[in-house]
């Protein structure tokens, strides 16, 4: 009877908790995540870190399982007092691409959305740190994903500076 009657809550909570959460109420998840300069295959170290190249372009590519309407990368090197050697955030909003903080390091014409994945062409400027970044992935204020991404010296000739 003792069981019966556990059965019997265990069923009425799990058919409340259903109708309590609001459908499509799950946040978007990530599906693949990439960086490469363009033209080039993408750096994946022993780590399994993403490079890039400060001082030219680069292509963040993130993959997710459903469209959001906003999309935010931002990316930090370290703590303290943040500037374009250590802080930066790319961002799509209302179909539009921007780098809220600088507004020079993203060419918005080149970036992209088709259909979960956006194409972000972005850059860190020469002079920001070399070493291993973290990166973070929201959407509406939730956190997506994070990643570490390795930003390193520019293995070809052409660069840009602030």
């Amino acid at each position: 009877m003792k069981n019966s009657y556990m059965s019997v809550l265990t069923a009425i909570f799990l058919m409340v908790g259903v109708f309590l959460v609001p459908a499509g109420s799950s946040a978007a998840s990530l599906v693949s995540f990439s960086v490469h300069t363009p033209g080039f295959a993408p750096i994946i170290d022993e780590n399994g870190l993403y490079h890039m190249n400060k001082g030219i372009w680069n292509i963040i590519e993130v993959t997710l399982d459903s469209s959001v309407s906003e999309l935010t990368v931002e990316m930090q090197y370290g703590t303290g007092d943040q500037n374009w050697t250590n802080h930066y955030i790319w961002r799509y909003s209302g179909g539009v691409w921007e780098d809220p903080l600088y507004q020079h390091y993203i060419v918005p014409e080149n970036c992209s959305v088709e259909g979960n994945t956006y194409l972000i062409y972005a850059g860190v400027d020469y002079d920001a740190y070399a070493g291993t970044w973290n990166l973070t992935i929201s959407s509406g204020g939730n956190e997506i994903a994070h990643q570490s991404v390795v930003v390193e010296e520019p293995r070809v000739a052409a660069s840009f500076r602030s």
